[in-house]
């Protein structure tokens, strides 16, 4: 902020800049002239007027400029008053601000990265399209914890609930199937862990979104019963089945049945894609259904500067009165 004696608070786009409180007190600055105006008209009138021969030399031009001199001390009295009359208007400026958050949703998603997952069935393989349209969906919440779970053979824990969306979309980008070595698809195993993240949560709103191509064919957990273990804890899953149902050369069956299976018993809901615009539909739904309210608060900061035209009128009412007492307020009058 300007330092308070600086001229910056008199320039015009200062004085626009600002919401006056008491604004009908400005009116009154119009009174600050007014009032020499009719003192001089007064005085006009109720003087006796002599009639003196004008001197027009240079020592009468010297003589008028130091006489006029009387009308500085005047002068900083109606700067000093106009200060007061814009303080007692009180300048402001407002600063909103918006807050907006809600009590977000707790989300983990189970990925498939085993091998079977690079069939061609959609564009340009099960996996990349899954973990794209993932990406969007990751984008477009709002202030949920979501977390990642890579499963093959093996279940992997990619990222623990967060609301840093570049982290989680960046770990998508770098997981392939590569990443677990081991072969197999351990439904059970990825849905412990989702479930393990979960369970201590207090949330209105608990879900995991697996998604995957195939039964439950590794693990040291059943499917079934961690889809039961679920409903526990208050989690939701849905199940996304990915893939072709038909027998192809470039892919593999899906088997949707135990993808099926936990949704049911999980009070969950399963889908069944089969291209990538059905996949982004499924993703559309699920981010529609599973929404919270945002909630928006605003924020008024007032900040107040009369007291800088208090400061400035307590010095031009102050060097009024030390011209006071120099010749200037006992200088010859007309």
């Amino acid at each position: 902020m300007q330092e308070w004696f600086t001229f910056y608070w008199f320039k015009i786009e200062t004085l626009r800049s600002f919401t006056w409180e008491h604004p009908f007190y400005l009116f009154c600055l119009i009174g600050v002239p007014t009032l020499y105006l009719l003192k001089w008209v007064f005085r006009s009138q109720n003087r006796e007027k002599l009639a003196i021969s004008i001197d027009v030399s240079m020592a009468g031009r010297f003589s008028n400029l130091i006489s006029n001199l009387r009308f500085i001390p005047p002068f900083f009295v109606a700067l000093s008053l106009a200060c007061f009359i814009m303080a007692l208007a009180r300048p402001q400026r407002i600063l909103s601000n918006q807050e907006r958050f809600s009590d977000g949703i707790d989300i983990m998603m189970a990925l498939d990265i085993s091998e079977s997952m690079r069939g061609r069935d959609l564009y340009p393989d099960r996996l990349t399209a899954a973990k794209n349209v993932a990406k969007t969906f990751i984008n477009g919440r709002f202030q949920d914890r979501i977390g990642l779970v890579g499963f093959a053979g093996e279940a992997y824990l990619l990222s623990p609930p967060t609301t840093d969306y570049e982290i989680l979309t960046q770990i998508l980008d770098d997981v392939d199937e590569n990443t677990i070595s081991s072969n197999g698809t351990a439904v059970g195993d990825a849905l412990a862990k989702c479930v393990n993240r979960l369970r201590d949560v207090v949330s209105d709103s608990k879900i995991i979104i697996l998604i995957s191509d195939g039964a439950s064919t590794s693990g040291r957990l059943d499917a079934s019963m961690v889809a039961k273990l679920s409903q526990t804890f208050k989690v939701k899953i849905y199940t996304i089945a990915v893939g072709s149902l038909q027998k192809r050369t470039d892919a593999e069956q899906v088997d949707e049945s135990t993808l099926r299976e936990i949704a049911r018993l999980s009070n969950g809901t399963y889908y069944h894609v089969a291209d990538n615009q059905t996949l982004k539909s499924v993703f559309d739904k699920i981010n529609n259904i599973e929404r919270v309210k945002i909630k928006a608060q605003n924020y008024k900061d007032t900040r107040d500067y009369y007291f800088i035209y208090i400061n400035w009128g307590i010095v031009f009412f102050l060097i009024s009165l030390l011209l006071k007492s120099t010749f200037m307020e006992n200088v010859l009058e007309d």
